[in-house]
């Protein structure tokens, strides 16, 4: 009888803790760093684009400190370029949130622009 109750009531505190930890999320925009390449000796460039890390953080109520769990996840924010294997531009565009935002130009070989697109799907607003 006693161990049921004493039982009862650790259940109860490990959900009590389970249930008012927090969730909260951080974001650190990053700027033209995020590059996929060609080839395997990272020569040749495919796309650059800037994009944020967004961290997972755990919040202790009872310190208040933030922790991260798990790796960030990156996501594309910002300019996007993608090239053709000779170096040329092929298009340019914006991303919101990893999703394709705004005015989209697709260039031919000589640079000269062949269709302008806009793509106002997802969370596409100008401002950060």
């Amino acid at each position: 009888m006693k161990w049921t109750k004493f039982l009862q009531a650790a259940l109860f505190v490990a959900a009590f803790i389970l249930f008012t930890e927090s969730n909260a999320q951080m974001e650190i925009q990053k700027g033209i760093e995020g590059k996929t390449f060609f080839d395997t000796a990272r020569s040749m460039v495919h796309e650059a684009y800037e994009y944020k890390l967004l961290y997972r953080m755990i919040i202790n109520p009872k310190t208040g400190h933030a922790e991260p769990v798990g790796d960030p996840a990156e996501v594309k924010n910002g300019l996007y370029i993608r090239y053709r294997k000779d170096g040329t531009i092929e298009c340019t565009g914006y991303y919101r949130n990893d999703v394709a935002c705004g005015e989209w130009s697709y260039k031919d070989e000589t640079g000269k622009i062949e269709l302008r697109s806009e793509n106002l799907g997802g969370d596409c607003y100008t401002g950060n």
